[in-house]
């Protein structure tokens, strides 16, 4: 009985050690992602700070890119690296020169020039991360080509379809409809049924077409928390509700109809309008 218990309580200590090691390996590896995500903040705040009227850019292109994964149903583990990849993806920019990154008016061609290389300093940054974790993997290379164009003719590689990192299409889908959807020191945000017309029309040509359909297919009150996630909001509950039975794509239709005096709209839908408007405004209203 004594040799059966020794035998026994050998191979449970070694269990026991083999569990306290993997407890301190896995406490380890959450204060690794601790100090990345920090360090990832860091990143971010620095850019923040260089050109205020971007502020909170990186987080709205990582807010639509985690909404467009969702669609996609991607797992966890491809979703935490788009979404790292699109919070760092305007880190370059740190090596653009003021003069060019703040200028108010038109870019000239060789200033215009000089802002793409935010591209390839942003992959030259990030590719010397060095990343154990497996989360962590192609951050770069999906960062670096979201100004790729399906077509082939966008930068810094000039990859066409599907020889762009699948992060990197959903990256471009949404930097561009945060651009055009916020407002810079240079111009202000489009009227959003431009801004919808201007993803749909640029299917096949500068994104992916299956990325719009998905993208257009996403529901108000989702875009609408996007727009109020600088100042920590969330939309009035019958606002909400209302929001929430109507796509983006439902929202361009409306509106088109709206335009159209050969057609009568419903008070639900002017009401739509209404309420989408208000909080497209916000900031405007909210300055004012």
């Amino acid at each position: 009985d004594e040799d059966l218990l020794i035998a026994i309580g050998s191979s449970a200590g070694i269990a026991l050690e083999n569990a306290q090691l993997f407890k301190k390996q896995h406490e380890m590896f959450e204060q690794q992602t601790v100090l990345f995500e920090s360090f990832i903040d860091t990143l971010v705040a620095s850019i923040d700070a260089r050109d205020k009227s971007t502020s909170g850019h990186s987080n709205r292109v990582k807010m639509y890119s985690r909404l467009i994964c969702d669609k996609l149903h991607y797992s966890q583990q491809q979703i935490r690296v788009i979404e790292n990849a699109a919070i760092l993806h305007d880190i370059g920019k740190i090596g653009i020169r003021d003069s060019v990154l703040q200028k108010d008016g038109k870019l000239t061609t060789e200033e215009y020039k000089h802002i793409q290389q935010h591209v390839k300093i942003t992959y030259d940054i990030l590719s010397k991360i060095y990343l154990s974790n497996s989360n962590l993997e192609g951050v770069a290379e999906i960062a670096a080509s979201h100004h790729e164009k399906y077509d082939g003719t966008g930068y810094f590689r000039g990859l066409r379809g599907d020889e762009i990192p699948i992060g990197g299409r959903i990256l471009a889908v949404a930097d561009v409809f945060d651009a055009i959807t916020s407002h810079r020191h240079y111009r202000d945000k489009m009227p959003i049924k431009q801004a919808i017309a201007v993803i749909i029309n640029s299917k096949n040509t500068h994104f992916d077409g299956q990325l719009v359909d998905l993208f257009t297919s996403l529901s108000l009150d989702k875009i609408v928390m996007v727009f109020l996630s600088e100042f920590d909001l969330q939309p009035e509950n019958d606002d909400s509700l209302l929001l929430s039975q109507y796509t983006l794509l439902n929202l361009y239709d409306i509106i088109l109809k709206s335009e159209n005096e050969t057609t009568k709209m419903t008070d639900k839908e002017s009401n739509l309008i209404s309420v989408f408007n208000k909080y497209y405004t916000y900031r405007s209203i909210l300055n004012e």
